[in-house]
């Protein structure tokens, strides 16, 4: 719903033409993100970031679960290995079609109840906030959680408004698939049920045959990995357990919660910039500000909702954080920004003003072409700032290609198996021809597709990081045959600051076909 008041003014009215046009600048937008923020990385990384190479060597193994997560964002990354080989772009493509998907349910959900205009300028304030633009080429667990949550959020509004059977099974696939990407969806899914406790209008709801429904289908559709998960012993919540950093003190519980918040709210700094560019915040009639533009929902049902959904997940989770005594990192919070812009124009009084609405473009256009211009220039120009390789800078390709080749060489055999420096040995995997699997030599129990007599008959190439260019020194925590080590060397490494060399260990656990089964 769209109120103003004031004067028209003559000429060429940048708000008419988006009033006009909403529909196919969404769809243009959404287009030109997808296909600029896809070739932005590919063309200026490269080599694929940390937790991508870390995805893809664990999704080589289709397993149902991992040492530190969930399945699926690893198995979507291996089904585009295999389609097409070990590119780099289809791993932004991901990335970039779980930002548009959101973008999608935003423009969905807004020109349901607020219309085309509010829907779309929510989609644009949206790609302002962080978790939208600067960190998405790395593709991992928080960026598939975007088009998740999103997706639940919009499921559940149908259902809970509408009460039809499908809209409940869409939920409960939803809510199923949320448990193959990270544990921390659970947050979204108790935010969602307690919004059906506390809303008098819908409370009915807590009988309908369709949500219970839906709950058995969710268990139906997670059973296999909630399976895996007893059977490895929790081990991907002992390792979530394990990396937290614990909150000591109770002015520490207090602290924790609110830098967490605070820096929330720093990530909404571009949305916030592009509303005061606008006038949001000035009263009406200020100066010469006379048109202003409300899109104020007129259900208080979707005032509520929308408010609970933007607000309540990270309110929620400082809360848990303060009373466990756990802090939570900035980045785990990365899906809970879908609705906030849209919370805003629905509950907001002046959304802007019309005076205001060309400078308003102009601040959206500048802060989002400046990110994807910093993203661009991190890719090309970071390690010359910071004088050590990043990972985008890394030659994985070159690594893969020698190490595959001195393999050969020494042995004569297939290679299977790499392992030692996750990172390093990661790397082999993917971008080697042969695509071995990875082993963490560390800790054997990261790697359940691999038993240790599968290691002594094929044999491993062993990576780590040397810290100089002496006699190689492997590290001391890998679980290595030392006995049968047939070769082992360092060897030097020249990247993008040529002045720079970097130096890789490597030994080599010769194939023994008289251990083979």
């Amino acid at each position: 719903m769209i109120r103003s008041e004031g004067r028209e003014t003559g000429g060429f009215s940048l708000y008419a033409f988006v009033e006009a046009n909403a529909a196919l600048l969404f769809w243009g937008f959404a287009l030109f993100h997808l296909v600029f923020w896809t070739l932005v990385p590919a063309l200026t990384y490269g080599n694929l970031p940390l937790d991508v190479i870390e995805l893809v060597t664990w999704g080589h193994e289709w397993q149902l679960g991992y040492f530190k997560h969930p399945p699926m964002p690893s198995w979507l990354l291996e089904g585009a290995t295999l389609l097409f080989g070990s590119a780099e772009w289809p791993a932004y493509l991901l990335s970039q079609l779980s930002i548009v998907t959101a973008f999608w349910v935003i423009w969905r959900l807004g020109r349901e109840v607020m219309g085309d205009v509010a829907a779309l300028i929510a989609v644009l304030l949206t790609s302002l906030i962080y978790f939208y633009n600067f960190p998405t080429p790395e593709f991992n667990h928080n960026v598939l959680q975007i088009p998740i949550w999103a997706l639940m959020g919009l499921a559940a509004w149908w259902a809970f408004t509408g009460d039809r059977l499908r809209d409940w099974l869409l939920l409960g696939v939803l809510v199923g698939l949320a448990v193959y990407v990270k544990y921390s969806m659970a947050v979204f899914v108790i935010v969602l049920f307690a919004f059906l406790i506390v809303e008098p209008s819908l409370r009915r709801r807590l009988l309908s045959k369709g949500l219970w429904l839906a709950a058995l289908l969710a268990v139906i559709i997670a059973t296999p990995h909630l399976v895996w998960l007893v059977q490895s012993d929790f081990i991907s919540l002992a390792y979530a357990s394990d990396r937290s950093k614990h909150l000591v003190g109770v002015l520490s519980r207090v602290a924790g919660p609110v830098e967490f918040l605070l820096t929330q709210l720093a990530h909404h700094g571009g949305l916030i910039l592009v509303l005061l560019l606008g006038g949001a915040f000035l009263p009406f009639g200020r100066g010469h500000l006379t048109e202003a533009v409300s899109f104020r929902a007129d259900g208080r049902l979707f005032r509520r909702f929308i408010l609970w959904i933007a607000l309540m997940p990270v309110l929620f989770t400082a809360l848990l954080s303060g009373i466990a005594g756990t802090a939570m990192r900035p980045m785990w919070a990365t899906p809970m920004f879908s609705f906030t812009a849209l919370a805003v124009l629905a509950l907001a009084k002046t959304a802007f003003y019309k005076e205001r609405f060309r400078w308003m473009a102009i601040g959206w256009a500048v802060l989002y072409v400046g990110v994807l211009i910093a993203v661009a220039s991190m890719g090309l120009f970071g390690s010359h700032f910071t004088r050590k390789p990043l990972r985008m800078d890394w030659p994985g390709k070159e690594m893969a290609s020698h190490f595959g080749q001195l393999w050969q060489d020494q042995t004569g055999a297939h290679l299977r198996f790499v392992g030692g420096d996750a990172w390093l040995a990661g790397n082999v995997s993917f971008y080697a021809e042969a695509r071995p699997s990875l082993v963490h030599l560390d800790d054997m129990a990261k790697s359940p597709w691999v038993s240790r007599t599968d290691v002594d008959c094929s044999g491993v190439l062993i990576l780590w990081s040397q810290k100089d260019g002496g006699e190689p020194t492997m590290p001391t925590n890998l679980a290595v045959a030392q006995d049968r080590i047939t070769a082992k060397g360092v060897e030097p490494f020249v990247w993008k600051v040529q002045d720079r060399p970097f130096q890789i260990g490597w030994a080599i656990e010769a194939p023994d076909a008289q251990r083979c089964e």
